[in-house]
């Protein structure tokens, strides 16, 4: 509980709090300390039977198929090597809709993620982003509960919740100096 202080997101990107693992070989995460906390963008299905089977919990995020190509687009021409072309708006719709991605069609995607949450609520919760963002203290509370990790009734008198919001807002982080000018680190980055 409370490994990673504000100041951690204030002082480093987020990425280096929670890395993101672009694929499961890699031993630099072995060397993170326990319990650690990993981004991926696998399919369930891809996933190994150590996580699957194991103790590990996952949280899927959820977004609207509209949002999730447009802010994908966003980010690969941002993060596009300078020597590639652009990729033009009405490709990236296609492949999408086609389901061409390194991860698969979204909508296989988020229908693993969601089955598997039915079949196993305690070990992955399956979150809507516009849910989270109607209902940030709502979804806080709800994912502290699901990783075991529930507020006391100290914690949430005091608005450590609120605070938690306030943190990791978008707003908040975006105008972070260190979400600027700084670099993703960590494992898979």
């Amino acid at each position: 509980r409370n490994q990673h202080q504000p100041r951690q997101l204030r002082r480093n990107p987020v990425h280096t709090a929670v890395p993101i693992v672009l694929g499961l070989d890699q031993p630099a995460t072995e060397a993170l300390p326990s319990p650690r906390i990993l981004a991926i963008h696998m399919p369930y299905s891809l996933l190994p039977d150590s996580m699957t089977s194991s103790s590990c919990r996952f949280v899927y995020i959820c977004r609207d198929p509209k949002d999730t190509l447009v802010s994908m687009w966003h980010f690969r021409e941002k993060t596009r090597p300078k020597t590639m072309e652009p990729t033009p708006f009405a490709e990236a719709f296609e492949a999408f809709c086609e389901g061409t991605s390194p991860v698969g069609p979204m909508w296989d995607h988020a229908l693993e993620y969601w089955r598997a949450s039915l079949r196993s609520p305690e070990k992955v919760l399956f979150l809507k982003y516009e849910e989270m963002m109607d209902e940030p203290v709502g979804n806080v509370r709800r994912l502290a509960e699901f990783m075991g990790c529930p507020f006391t009734e100290e914690e949430e008198k005091g608005g450590v919740v609120e605070e938690i919001v306030k943190l990791c807002g978008f707003e908040n982080l975006k105008n972070l100096e260190v979400n600027k000018v700084g670099t993703q680190g960590g494992p898979g980055c």
